[in-house]
């Protein structure tokens, strides 16, 4: 009757080898820095005037007239709904963290402006979760039990920035920041057999599978931002290319527990890996113009999905095994965003609104893995020095059927709150 152990060995190692052979740029989603810029659909390369803009285009941080220091903080919902065996199960997560926090320091200048930028902001969040259960009998074995697989993961990618944008001339900005790369991701994938009639001696065999991961690397970001007639303004961005560094540790066990509480431990083991990808040169390009209140701003970006590589082994791979199948299996993609922002005549109100598209990197996939983000938001100056700015955006996306997961769909929304203090 020691089926149970083995079907704990084989889901576990299964579900493990999913995460493993995907790239960590692509885990998660990235929802981008500050209120203001979510709000409208992260389109900000053209504007990028405050400490957010060390995030989306360097140049424009030396429209800032006044040093600010600015804190954000999101909210982040995620609802996972998947089928095993036919039925589905759902399950809820939530998590509340730092989005951003930063300052901007504008130092006088005989002609033009300048300015640097300090700080830390979360670019990629992880976590999400699935919870499916459904009986199980095989009559030829004599087996009937209840299986029940769990994931848990929790953790986000984030940069520690550094940066100076300069007028070089009348309406011409450049930029320069650096990003110290962080972050952790920490993952659980948990498979229970559970002799819920009570027809063996046994209660419940469980396996689980954990894997904490840490990241680590550094790149630039590269900017510039004209203004035309004071009315439009047209902004560049460069991301260099990063070496991310990933170090995995992980554990197995595998526990059995008798009808009497009694427990056994079947399998104990754990070691750790350590890898590293590169990924390619990212290039954003942005316009925003001002027709009397309204503030209207578009972006589109270009990302080689196909160009990522791995410079070191894989935790499941040979390099050029690994850098062979990312080239099979990952497509270049362009990017869309765009947003609004209307000013209202009172207390310098404003509404904003946008929307971003983001093609499916992986070939064959993209029909239903698309990711669109609708978004909502407003800002009010309180007072002269404070500024309060708000977010609300959604997406949803699916993902392709594995292993004993059939059919899975992700529904997520982020609640975006920024405080920034001026003087």
């Amino acid at each position: 009757m020691r089926y149970f152990g083995f079907c704990g060995i084989i889901f576990a190692f299964l579900a493990t080898g999913v995460l493993a052979q995907e790239l960590p740029f692509l885990w998660g989603h990235s929802w981008g820095v500050g209120a203001r810029a979510v709000a409208m659909g992260g389109a900000y390369t053209a504007l990028s005037d405050d400490y957010t803009g060390l995030y989306y285009n360097p140049a424009g941080m030396a429209q800032a007239r006044k040093t600010t220091f600015l804190g954000s903080f999101n909210s982040l919902s995620v609802t996972d709904k998947a089928t095993y065996r036919g039925l589905e199960n759902e399950q809820q997560t939530s998590s509340t963290q730092l989005n951003a926090l930063g300052c901007t320091v504008p130092f006088p200048t005989v002609r033009g402006s300048l300015a640097l930028s300090f700080g830390y902001h979360r670019i990629r969040q992880f976590d999400n979760g699935l919870w499916v259960r459904s009986p199980v009998i095989f009559p030829e074995k004599d087996y009937e039990a209840v299986w029940e697989h769990e994931r848990i993961e929790e953790g986000a990618m984030s940069q520690t920035s550094f940066g100076g944008s300069v007028e070089v001339g009348p309406g011409v900005w450049m930029g320069l920041g650096l990003h110290i790369w962080g972050g952790d991701d920490d993952y659980i994938w948990q498979f229970r057999e559970l002799d819920e009639k009570n027809l063996y001696t046994f209660h419940d065999s469980t396996s689980t599978e954990h894997m904490a991961t840490e990241f680590s690397g550094i790149n630039l970001s590269i900017g510039t931002l004209v203004a035309l007639e004071n009315r439009i303004r047209v902004g560049v961005s460069i991301l260099t290319p990063v070496v991310l560094k990933a170090e995995e540790f992980w554990d197995y066990t595998e526990i059995f527990t008798w009808d009497d509480g009694e427990q056994e431990v079947d399998v104990e083991d754990h070691g750790n890996w350590v890898y590293k990808i590169r990924s390619p040169w990212i290039f954003r390009a942005g316009i925003a113009g001002q027709v009397g209140p309204v503030l209207l701003s578009g972006d589109i970006e270009r990302v080689a999905y196909s160009q990522y590589r791995y410079t070191t082994d894989s935790p499941t791979q040979d390099r050029v095994s690994a850098n062979l199948e990312i080239r099979r299996n990952l497509q270049d993609v362009w990017n869309y965003r765009v947003g609004g922002e209307l000013s209202l005549p009172f207390k310098e109100a404003k509404l904003r609104a946008g929307y971003a598209f983001y093609p499916s990197p992986w070939k064959g996939l993209s029909a239903f893995q698309d990711r669109k983000v609708f978004s909502i938001g407003g800002g009010l100056r309180l007072i002269p020095q404070w500024q309060f700015d708000v977010a609300y955006a959604i997406t949803s996306w699916k993902i392709s059927p594995y292993d004993v997961i059939e059919r899975e769909s992700i529904d997520a929304q982020n609640l975006f709150v920024t405080l920034s203090y001026s003087f």
